[in-house]
């Protein structure tokens, strides 16, 4: 994660999404998705579990 480690978050390191963030799916398969937040302050990352 370098730099960005700040801006990404976990399962296991939730961090609260800024409010007025646009989210957008950029990878997904049957267990996890990669998503981009992007807000005023740039893009946040986040790694989650594909919703039953």
């Amino acid at each position: 994660m370098g730099s960005d480690v700040d801006r990404v978050s976990t399962p296991q390191r939730r961090l609260p999404i800024p409010a007025g963030s646009v989210r957008t799916v950029v990878y997904r398969s049957q267990d996890v998705e990669i998503v981009a937040y992007n807000g005023a302050n740039g893009v946040m990352w986040a790694v989650e579990e594909t919703a039953p």
